[in-house]
């Protein structure tokens, strides 16, 4: 498979026909910064009142005990040894 870019291609038409919606209107929040910054604080006011899904609990109680065991060790590139990373950190008090 061969990957390139096309000299010939305008970009920049590319681009402005990816901000259009499916009514071939630019949405709103894209020229208005107001806008923009109006629809970001509803995001994050909506994030704080969202509760955990139940079932990705049980899904990151499974994965954080393997990404555990995974980061618990390093395996170094010079001769294949395998050492303990908690021997590479240094605490400092």
């Amino acid at each position: 498979m061969k990957v390139g870019i096309q000299k010939d291609f305008d970009y920049i038409e590319l681009g402005k026909e990816s901000m259009i919606d499916h009514n071939g209107n630019i949405p709103k929040r894209l020229i208005d910064d107001q806008a923009e910054e109006s629809f970001w604080s509803s995001m994050l006011d909506r994030k704080k009142r969202h509760l955990p899904d139940p079932y990705a609990q049980v899904v990151q109680q499974e994965l954080l005990p393997l990404l555990i065991a995974m980061i618990m060790y390093w395996k170094s590139d010079l001769d294949g040894a395998i050492i303990p990373l908690p021997l590479l950190i240094k605490f400092e008090s």
